[in-house]
């Protein structure tokens, strides 16, 4: 919604939004182009009455929230995102949509950033902050093309249809299928009948990017697609050969063909991944292999990706928007590929989000973990199940522990490395909100050089 406010300001529009829950870096962001946002859903704030309200798809905003009730009461114009999105933008558009379980705010940000290496200026509206551009979404109304997420969520509380079904895109990409969502789809079965009805949606002059060997894109594919599909991965289209196990080097080819070479700073299987599918979406609009690898050299992750908060000595602090086992499990195999066995890897999870929140991945959660040293769960009152049924498990050398603060984890943290400070550690918080500032509060532990046994209240 806040990458929706942005383009709404730059089609002239002046802009407000309320959210109860908004924080960095998507609120820094708004701030700092003018955008107020209001961090309750007051009725007050319709006061003077606006032109039109965008409803975006949360709990609360629902029948019987009072800012909805007086908008409706009061005949206020309202719309979807997604709706107001096609409607305002994408309808004369070539759109590249990228959807999938993981991995769509990055390989948006790839496709983007080559399409910018390339000259074409597209707009584009990306679901978190990208690095090197100038913020998450533009307009680029002179240029054909729109790159977009295309999240399989529901629209609005009077929209059940998933925001993806709105865009009709020409070139798609189904980056990965899994069971997510928990409060909208009881069943993996029910998130394939709508990626069935996304597929049936593109042109047959379009295209269809998608990896070999998920079973859950296949069985979406052979239940009938008339569009043209490039795959990635395995016997694929568009493969890769890792020079380095942590990703950071790769050729890539298409067809058995050698293209180039991508080095780059990031690390993981999940983004070589994406950098492909990335590059056979561009393909299609006539980007060469070439341009694409040389854009990609220089890509840098959007924020909360991986990204490094700070650094105190051999302690590295990393902050990362992961919000599922798989990419839990990604990315801590990633930092265990690039930094190998002597590397200390602590991990904390805030499983106040989505499914996580609902205990859909509890069976998954602690095998997500394993390639950290030591991994922290927060047992926060947002939880709709018990979470210390993970303990059942673990039977021996069980290395985690399940604390109801963040003051708690940071002690245990604090404890475990005061005297292996000579090596490196590294601890990745995976959260989507704030994670009642724990990055912040052991940074600033760290910082004032307190140990386990004295540290202070922040």
């Amino acid at each position: 919604m806040g990458s929706i406010a942005l383009l709404a300001r730059e089609l002239g529009h002046k802009v407000t939004g309320a959210d109860e829950n908004s924080h960095p870096p998507m609120s820094t962001m708004l701030e700092a182009h003018g955008i107020e946002i209001i961090s309750n859903y007051s009725v007050s704030q319709l006061t003077p009455r606006p032109d039109l309200v965008i409803v975006g798809k949360t709990r609360a905003l629902a029948r019987g929230n009072p800012i909805i009730e007086y908008i409706m009461n009061e005949k206020i114009s309202f719309v979807s995102g997604p709706q107001w999105i096609y409607e305002s933008i994408l309808k004369d558009r070539w759109v590249i949509a990228v959807s999938g379980t993981h991995g769509k705010t990055s390989t948006t940000s790839m496709i983007v950033w080559i399409m910018e290496k390339a000259g074409l200026n597209p707009g584009y509206l990306i679901g978190g902050v990208p690095v090197g551009l100038p913020g998450s979404s533009r307009l680029s109304q002179e240029s054909p093309y729109f790159v977009i997420e295309a999240d399989e969520y529901g629209t609005a509380f009077f929209d059940e249809r998933p925001k993806m079904l709105l865009y009709y895109p020409k070139t798609l990409i189904i980056n990965n299928l899994e069971m997510d969502h928990g409060d909208f789809y009881e069943t993996l079965k029910e998130i394939e009948i709508q990626f069935d009805n996304l597929v049936k949606m593109i042109p047959s002059n379009g295209l269809i990017v998608h990896p070999t060997g998920s079973a859950a894109i296949d069985r979406v594919i052979s239940d009938g697609c008339w569009t043209r599909r490039e795959t990635t991965g395995g016997n694929g289209n568009w493969t890769t050969k890792l020079l380095l196990s942590d990703g950071s080097s790769f050729e890539v080819f298409q067809n058995g063909k050698l293209q180039g070479k991508i080095e780059w700073d990031l690390i993981g299987d999940h983004f070589v991944s994406n950098s492909l599918s990335a590059i056979a979406a561009v393909n299609h609009i006539g980007v060469s292999s070439a341009i694409s690898i040389n854009a990609l050299h220089s890509f840098k992750l959007p924020k909360r990706r991986l990204e490094k908060f700070g650094q105190i000595g051999n302690i590295e602090i990393i902050i990362d928007y992961g919000h599922h086992p798989t990419a839990f499990q990604a990315n801590l195999k990633a930092l265990r590929n690039k930094y190998g066995k002597d590397t200390k890897i602590f991990t904390a999870i805030d499983p106040s989000t989505g499914s996580l929140k609902l205990g859909i991945h509890q069976d998954t959660m602690l095998e997500s973990t394993k390639e950290a040293d030591f991994a922290y769960f927060w047992k926060t009152e947002k939880l709709h199940w018990d979470i210390e049924r993970i303990r059942r498990q673990c039977e021996e050398d069980c290395r985690f522990e399940i604390y109801s603060s963040v003051e708690e984890i940071i002690d245990h943290f604090l404890k475990s490395i005061n005297n292996n400070v000579t090596e490196r550690v590294i601890f990745i918080a995976f959260t989507s909100f704030a994670f009642d500032n724990l990055p912040q509060k052991l940074f600033k532990n760290l910082q004032d050089g307190v140990t386990g046994n004295e540290k202070k209240e922040l």
